[in-house]
């Protein structure tokens, strides 16, 4: 794998582009295995995630967990397995794996 270093005039049009490549790795994951599996951070992210719940994808074949989650419970603001969930809120069948019980 090849690295490369891309600039953007915008954050939206970096934004757009962020989630244009995980939508394609997504595409790509659900092709070869029929499942993708996503770790996800929270924070400045976030504004990628919801652009990348627009994209229309086998959801239910989509696993996502947080990678930085705090240990707090669902209704705590700093909660991101939550703050994931609202991104993606209109996907309803993703399969969400928390790392905090």
């Amino acid at each position: 794998m090849s690295s490369q270093l891309n600039t953007y005039p915008t954050t939206e049009l970096m934004q757009h582009a962020c989630a244009q490549a995980l939508e394609h790795r997504i595409r790509l994951s659900l092709a070869k295995k029929g499942s993708a599996f996503l770790s996800l951070a929270g924070g400045s992210a976030l504004a990628i995630y919801r652009k990348l719940s627009q994209a229309e994808l086998d959801w239910s074949a989509v696993s996502i967990v947080p990678t930085d989650e705090r240990w707090v419970s669902a209704s705590h603001a700093a909660c991101n397995l939550t703050a994931l969930k609202n991104c993606f809120a209109a996907r309803n069948l993703i399969q969400w794996l928390p790392l905090v019980p």
